[in-house]
């Protein structure tokens, strides 16, 4: 039963939630989850950081892992 509580909860949870797709000059489009009740952003892809990152003058495709040996 606790399972079945527990379950059902979550998808309350996910029904607060709404998505916003917004267009972002630098990283192409940028995905929020907002809570319906408070309006607060409960997470974003990509993150904000890498958009920072992204928006960098040096920044390059690649430059942040060298994969080479």
């Amino acid at each position: 039963m606790s399972n079945q509580r527990g379950a059902r909860q979550g998808a309350e949870t996910l029904t607060n939630h709404r998505l916003i797709i917004e267009g972002d000059p630098v990283s192409g489009y940028v995905y929020k989850s907002v809570d319906r009740l408070t309006g607060q952003v409960v997470s974003a892809y990509p993150r904000e950081a890498v958009i920072r990152l992204q928006s960098e003058p040096s920044y390059a495709q690649g430059s942040v892992i060298d994969t080479q040996a």
